[in-house]
């Protein structure tokens, strides 16, 4: 679509703006989740400190409760911080995308056009706006890839870190029947397992844009 300078100027404005917004969205997010796995690895060195150094059974219990809590937190601000980038990552798959490409109205094309210019547009400019929205498209999907392995790689801290917490409340847990403890004390064991365990499983589950973490975007290209 050829369109006046006028409008050329208010897109580019428009554009600019969004672009701004998204990568203030992508900051924040990044912060988030780097301070979400700053609270991870406390937890993990106090969990290797508990492993090496516990000895009574209900002191070692409670340690570790707390430190399960610690990667239920953790876990939901990473989650929640991926939560929040992911409509600026659909955002922008959506403004590079082919269908951006799709024919203009005639009367739509005719009230851009400059006074006494031909509005149609050539067939070369359909076919090279195409090719554009395909490259910018490709470079998102190689970046938004390259970023899916990372959170995979970070989402696997998080699962074993939680494996290790497990263990310890099950080990918990077990020393303690040993002492005939009563069950309330080894249900809230359990029950805090399962909560841990749960916000970390929800990690790998599809976020906002459908997309698992880790999974490579599939671009679909229109004929």
């Amino acid at each position: 679509m050829q369109l006046s300078p006028e409008a050329r100027t208010k897109q580019g404005a428009a554009e600019e703006t969004l672009a701004q917004l998204q990568q203030a969205n992508r900051s924040m997010a990044t912060d988030r989740k780097a301070a979400a796995k700053q609270k991870l690895d406390q937890a993990k060195a106090r969990l290797q400190m508990l492993r090496m150094f516990a000895a009574d059974p209900r002191a070692m219990a409670r340690q570790a409760k707390q430190i399960a809590q610690e990667i239920r937190e953790a876990a939901r601000a990473y989650g929640a911080a991926g939560a929040a980038d992911a409509p600026a990552q659909a955002t922008s798959a959506e403004s590079a995308s082919p269908a951006q490409t799709k024919a203009v109205a005639p009367d739509a094309l005719a009230a851009n056009a400059p006074t006494g210019e031909d509005p149609t547009p050539s067939a070369e400019e359909p076919r090279q706006q195409a090719a554009d929205a395909y490259r910018a498209a490709a470079q998102d999907i190689a970046s938004r890839g390259a970023k899916s392995q990372a959170e995979r790689e970070e989402i696997e801290q998080f699962k074993d870190a939680a494996r290790q917490a497990r263990q310890l409340l099950q080990e918990a847990a077990r020393r303690l029947r040993q002492e005939s403890s009563g069950p309330a004390e080894i249900e809230e064991i359990e029950k805090v397992s399962r909560s841990m365990t749960r916000a970390v499983e929800d990690l790998s589950a599809p976020d906002a844009t459908g997309a698992v973490p880790g999974a490579m975007p599939v671009l679909d290209v229109l004929a």
